[in-house]
């Protein structure tokens, strides 16, 4: 079972990582969803402040239970997004091992109990 403290990193990683992937798709044109890159054609740090600006924007605008339904929608995440969200966040790549443990519905459950207890 894991401890508190490790729930806490989970629920934040997985909040940066869904929540920037909602934001990705809100900002593609005509609907269309931003396809991934291969993260050896990505610099991790690029566009993060911009991203950061948009995410911020996107939680001032945007309904609580339309956000909590896209969070759902969200495709499964693969390990190179969780382990490229340990190397943005600066935090032990060991820690990433906790989310292969688990299902998507609990990650995304995780991340729903985080928001509603932060906004």
């Amino acid at each position: 079972m894991l401890i508190e403290e490790d729930r806490k990193k989970a629920a934040t990683i997985m909040m940066m990582m869904l929540l920037l992937d909602y934001v990705r798709r809100r900002m593609a044109t005509n609907g269309e969803r931003i396809k991934r890159k291969k993260s050896s054609d990505v610099d991790p740090n690029q566009g993060l402040t911009a991203a950061a600006n948009r995410l911020a924007d996107a939680f001032a605008h945007t309904d609580y239970a339309r956000l909590q339904k896209e969070l759902r929608s969200i495709p499964e995440l693969s390990r190179e997004d969780i382990m490229r969200a340990m190397l943005l966040l600066g935090s032990e790549v060991k820690d990433a091992n906790i989310f292969f443990q688990l299902d998507e519905d609990l990650k995304k459950d995780w991340v729903i109990l985080y928001l509603q207890r932060k906004f």
